[in-house]
């Protein structure tokens, strides 16, 4: 299997509420568009660390284990897969 590792403080964009940020959907997704895409098309597998993000001048946040799915980036939700 052909996998590679990527931050997800690159790609997933939130507001400054850590432990409790929510994702700034519009920035996350065009981040994971570039990203990710190009990489899922060549067959690799990419991974990434969970429930870290960063606000968009990059300063590292989270958001809690108890958040709902439904406020997670999803590559799928991005992708329309």
């Amino acid at each position: 299997m052909d996998a590679v590792h990527l931050d997800s403080r690159r790609l997933i964009v939130t507001d400054r509420r850590h432990t409790q940020a929510a994702p700034i959907y519009a920035e996350t997704y065009a981040r994971l568009g570039a990203e990710v895409e190009p990489l899922a098309r060549a067959g690799q597998v990419v991974v990434m660390g969970g429930f870290l993000g960063s606000t968009e001048d990059g300063v590292t946040t989270t958001w809690g284990a108890a958040a709902p799915t439904s406020r997670r980036p999803s590559w799928a939700r991005a992708s329309g897969r």
